[in-house]
């Protein structure tokens, strides 16, 4: 099923709260992917994304350095698939 929204979370440092965040996104009722852009990984954060590795909504990617949030967001879009974007940081959730 093709995807309704693009869910972009830039993450940077928020290993601790990432997968509230992820989880947050997957408990919306609408068909969905997310785009994690790990902006210069640090361990924690690739651990955390780890957990969600057998689920096909849930995209994992890094940058090789440090895009700051605005470049990690925008090298999220381009990959994006769905016709909306929705926008989440890794330190969020939604209700």
């Amino acid at each position: 099923m093709m995807p309704k929204v693009s869910v972009v979370i830039p993450a940077y440092r928020c290993g601790d709260t990432l997968c509230q965040a992820i989880d947050s996104a997957l408990a919306q009722n609408v068909p969905l992917e997310i785009l994690i852009v790990d902006d210069c990984p640090e361990a924690p954060v690739e651990e955390a994304v780890k957990k969600y590795q057998g689920n096909p909504a849930v995209q994992y990617f890094q940058n090789h350095k440090n895009l700051g949030a605005a470049g990690s967001r925008n090298r999220a879009v381009a990959l994006a698939k769905a016709p909306y974007v929705a926008f989440l940081d890794g330190d969020d959730y939604w209700r």
